[in-house]
C-alpha cells in the first residue's frame, strides 16, 4: 500500500491555485469579451492586422483554456490527497517545482524524459 504524503501545507496550495485559476477565467471572459467588440477594418492592411491579431489571441485563448484545465485537475488532487506526489514515479514532486509550477503532474525528472509535441512546454 503506497501512503499519500500531502505536501506541505496543503491550504496554502488550495489558496495559491484558486487565485491562478480566478485570473485564468478573468482572462478567458475579457478574450470573449473582446471577441464580441471586434469591428470589421475598412482596408486590406487593417484586415491582414486583424487576422494576425485574431491568431495570438486564439493561441493565448487555448493556452488560458488548458492552463485552467491542469489547474482545475490540481484543485482535484489536493482533495483527493494526491497533490505533490508525480502520477508517473509517484515520488513527492518538490517544493520548488511547485511553486514554479502548482499545477504539475510530474516531478521534474518524469518531465524532463516526456517528449513536448514540437518542443513546446509540458504544463
Amino acid at each position: 500500500m503506497v501512503t499519500r504524503r500531502r505536501p506541505s501545507r496543503p491550504h496554502r496550495w488550495e489558496k495559491l491555485l484558486s487565485a491562478l485559476r480566478a485570473e485564468c477565467e478573468r482572462r478567458l471572459a475579457r478574450w470573449q469579451s473582446e471577441a464580441q467588440r471586434d469591428r470589421q477594418p475598412e482596408d486590406e492592411a487593417g484586415l491582414a492586422s486583424q487576422a494576425q491579431a485574431e491568431q495570438v489571441r486564439l493561441a493565448e485563448l487555448e493556452h488560458d483554456r488548458r492552463l485552467l484545465a491542469e489547474i482545475e485537475r490540481a484543485l482535484e488532487r489536493l482533495a483527493r490527497g494526491s497533490f505533490g506526489r508525480c502520477e508517473r514515479c509517484q515520488r513527492p514532486i518538490g517544493e520548488p517545482r511547485l511553486r514554479a509550477l502548482p499545477w504539475t503532474r510530474l516531478c521534474r525528472d518524469c518531465a524532463d524524459a516526456r517528449p513536448t509535441a514540437a518542443g513546446g512546454s509540458v504544463l
